[in-house]
C-alpha cells in the first residue's frame, strides 16, 4: 500500500470487533510498521485511542 492509499484512512468511521463487543471509531492516524498496515482508532463515543491492524476496521465507506 502506497503512502498516498495509507492517507485516504485519515478521518474514515468504521466498526471494530474488541472482544465481543463491535465499536464504533474514527481513524486518525496511518503507518507500516514490520511490513503490516496499521491504523490509529479513536472510540466515536468515550476516549482513548489504539493503534491496530488494519484488518480488524471495517470502514463504513469502502476506500476507492
Amino acid at each position: 500500500m502506497t503512502g498516498r492509499e495509507m492517507t485516504k484512512w485519515i478521518d474514515r468511521e468504521g466498526t471494530m470487533a474488541v472482544g465481543d463487543l463491535t465499536i464504533g471509531v474514527k481513524v486518525i492516524d496511518t503507518k507500516r510498521s514490520y511490513g503490516t498496515f496499521r491504523v490509529l482508532v479513536t472510540p466515536l463515543n468515550g476516549s482513548g485511542e489504539q493503534w491496530v491492524d488494519s484488518q480488524r476496521v471495517k470502514l463504513a465507506v469502502p476506500v476507492g
